[in-house]
């Protein structure tokens, strides 16, 4: 994931991911940071999963909020995909930036 967002930080970089557009890039790479939200959650799953002795309710409300960003995740990244960066593909041509589309 580094690798992704580390040029997006130098202006450089973000004109080069962008096709010439910093603001768009960068946020786009924002919403990537915040899909890893459901990581921190998966991970408190497996310490109650790890830790807990008897039935609790807030373990059944921590397995919905799994579903639930994953399913989020999916969906989000699905809109990005169709919606923002392939319609751009033109932009990225036009900067003969072709690395995301060959």
């Amino acid at each position: 994931m580094c690798l992704c967002h580390y040029p997006v930080v130098h202006n450089s970089g973000a004109v080069l991911s962008g096709a010439g557009n910093i603001e768009w890039v960068i946020w786009l790479s924002v919403i990537g940071y915040t899909s890893e939200v459901s990581t921190a959650v998966m991970n408190y799953r497996w310490y109650l999963i790890n830790t807990l002795e008897e039935n609790w309710i807030g373990f059944g409300i921590t397995n919905t909020f799994v579903a639930a960003s994953w399913a989020g995740r999916v969906v989000m990244f699905t809109y990005l995909l169709i919606m923002q960066i392939f319609p751009r593909r033109a932009e990225y041509v036009e900067q003969n930036q072709m690395l995301s589309y060959r």
